[in-house]
């Protein structure tokens, strides 16, 4: 077997004990080592620039350099080679300092043989290539952590009920927005601010399963340090090594998750509002065409002077009612027979605009921002002005003291990230029609509720409840997205 020659630079000043240490090596086998000596700190790293070598071994008194400060020179210009310092001080206090630095071994001249020298050089060699790649190992699993969005911890609750950190990854910052120096203080504030105060208590129960040799998992929401809660899945593992308890979790982000699913909880609902609005409505239309045919023919009959006259046309007026009840619920249900056409959407607004001023009032100021290259797109236009009018006059009811109502039209492409965070949207070009207000906004409550068929936050007689639930069904059955951003005094957006 064929041994690969060890390069050796030997950094000395002094030429016998140079000559002493290439000798000892000489002697233990011909040909295995390579030294090559110089005789000054600079030299050494010059020939390092430009000579491969396998280990250094320098003395620390040399013309240019003195002290420690020589080692860590080398050290510096070299990190990943090996290092033995030999010299003739036989300093304790600095051969600890030496090694503490990160020196392979302390030798003093004058206490060597060449087979102890030999010995000490493979293993420094060796035990280099170790710690680098052990540097290496950590480093591949630094990065697969912190490239992890997932949090990452390692804790270990002692004899006492004490809990020690061992590990927690870094990006628990970009989850919780609290420094990591926080939680390795004190892990308590984890359980104790962290967790969202109403899930305290069930969190709580799942560190008494881990306590007991339980594996656990749990959802749960966090409160972050900017006050925004979220939720995340805490996936936690237990292993008892003597008297210590190790627990090793992952906590996950799911607050998208959970949007998802109240999504789709959501559609569900709304899809089954829909097929029973929808049936009933058909139903109820049958029987209103014929008491509205009927009351009409009864209408043509009589005379003007009849004394029934008059109940006659107040049947038919509230069978017309009725009737416009009966759109609406249609509308809703997506069954309402629509004529589109391909149409500009700016014309349909700008067309609106002074009616729209005559029905929302001088108190608030109308202002429309509308795109000029704008898309065109294939609606019922009446639908379209049933949009706007409706929205518009919310938007009025909403600010009684006064404000701004915006409308602005344009062109959006949704990509397939919108359309993950949007259930039953569908990525591809659409005109946006955006109508804002400056009212009195929304509370979450009763955003999740506002499209339903009969909601209404309004006073009794005041409103339907149909208003946007129609519009819901008209974007719908116009294969639509429609999104609602609202806040307590804040005012609303609607994006359709």
């Amino acid at each position: 077997m064929t041994h690969r020659t060890t390069k050796i630079l030997l950094i000395e000043d002094n030429p016998g004990d140079a000559n002493m240490l290439n000798e000892l090596l000489a002697d233990v086998k011909r040909g295995s080592f390579d030294v090559e000596w110089v005789e000054s700190l600079a030299l050494g790293l010059e020939r390092l620039d430009t000579n491969h070598i396998d280990v250094v071994v320098v003395d620390l008194a040399l013309p240019d350099s003195e002290g420690l400060d020589t080692f860590i020179k080398v050290q510096s210009h070299v990190p990943q080679l090996p290092i033995i310092v030999v010299t003739g001080a036989d300093d304790d206090r600095l051969a600890l300092e030496a090694m503490q630095e990160g020196a392979q071994d302390y030798l003093v001249k004058g206490q060597l043989g060449g087979d102890l020298l030999a010995r000490i050089i493979h293993y420094a060699i060796e035990r280099k290539q170790v710690e680098q790649s052990l540097r290496e190992s950590e480093e591949r699993f630094r990065r697969v952590v912190t490239s992890i969005s997932d949090l990452i911890y390692m804790i270990e609750i002692t004899t006492e009920g004490a809990y020690k950190n061992h590990y927690l990854s870094p990006n628990v910052k970009t989850l919780t927005g609290y420094p990591l120096e926080t939680f390795i203080a004190d892990w308590s504030f984890w359980s104790s601010v962290v967790i969202h105060s109403d899930d305290q208590t069930r969190a709580a129960s799942q560190m008494s399963r881990l306590v007991a040799g339980q594996n656990s998992e749990m959802e749960y929401r966090l409160v972050q340090a900017d006050g925004q809660v979220i939720w995340v899945r805490d996936s936690a593992r237990v292993e008892v090594t003597g008297d210590s308890i190790m627990i090793y979790g992952v906590v996950g982000d799911i607050t998208e998750h959970k949007q998802l699913e109240e999504q789709y909880r959501q559609a569900q609902k709304m899809d089954a509002i829909g097929q029973l609005t929808g049936g009933i409505a058909h139903d109820f239309n049958n029987m209103l065409t014929a008491i509205n045919g009927f009351a009409e023919l009864l209408q043509m009959r009589l005379a003007p002077d009849n004394p029934y006259r008059d109940m006659v046309d107040r049947i038919l007026d509230t069978g017309q009612r009725a009737a416009h009840l009966i759109r609406q619920l249609l509308a809703f249900s997506r069954e309402q027979v629509i004529e589109p056409k391909v149409l500009d959407l700016n014309k349909v607004v700008t067309e609106l605009d002074k009616m729209l001023h005559r029905i929302i009032g001088e108190d608030i100021e109308i202002r429309l921002i509308l795109r000029s290259d704008l898309w065109s797109v294939k609606a019922d236009p009446t639908q379209m002005e049933q949009i706007i009018v409706n929205l518009a006059i919310n938007a009025r009811d909403a600010m009684p003291d006064g404000g701004n109502l915006t409308i602005e039209t344009n062109n959006v492409v949704l990509n397939d990230d919108y359309v993950v965070g949007h259930l039953g949207a569908q990525a591809g070009k659409y005109v946006l029609l955006t109508i804002s207000d400056t009212g009195e906004g929304m509370s979450k409550e009763i955003q999740s509720r506002i499209f339903e068929p009969f909601f209404t936050t309004k006073e009794r007689g005041k409103g339907t409840g149909l208003g946007l639930a129609t519009i819901f069904g008209i974007v719908k059955q116009s294969n639509g997205d429609i999104q609602v951003y609202s806040e307590e005094g804040q005012g609303t957006t609607f994006k359709i």
